[in-house]
């Protein structure tokens, strides 16, 4: 039995763009770039499979529409794909291509 913890924590610095419709429809793109902080601390029959931390270079592209629903109020639906560059931990190596992200939310402006 695999025992254990295996975490990514991300940070990152996006440049969006939004295009203006004329109506309350505002489609929007982006791109961005980051860290991505890895740990691993894996055991197989108590024997110790990867215990390791890295961290690597991400990139993301994002894509979305924001549908205002009064002046302070929009609602949103993004998407995002966030790639992490090769990693390395103690097992010998592992690799991570790329994640989709399907985001929902809602806005409030001040």
């Amino acid at each position: 039995m695999i025992d254990g913890e295996l975490g990514l924590a991300t940070v990152a610095v996006n440049l969006i763009h939004d295009f203006d419709t004329g109506t309350r429809f505002r489609p929007y793109v982006g791109v961005g770039v980051g860290a991505g902080f890895l740990t691993s601390d894996l055991a197989v029959g108590g024997r110790t499979l990867s215990e390791d931390d890295d961290a690597v270079f991400l990139y993301q592209f994002i894509g979305g529409l924001e549908v205002e629903m009064t002046e302070r109020l929009s609602l949103f639906t993004e998407y995002r794909y966030v790639g992490l560059d090769d990693f390395s931990l103690s097992s010998g190596g592992s690799s991570y291509d790329g994640r989709h992200q399907l985001l929902f939310g809602a806005r409030i402006t001040f």
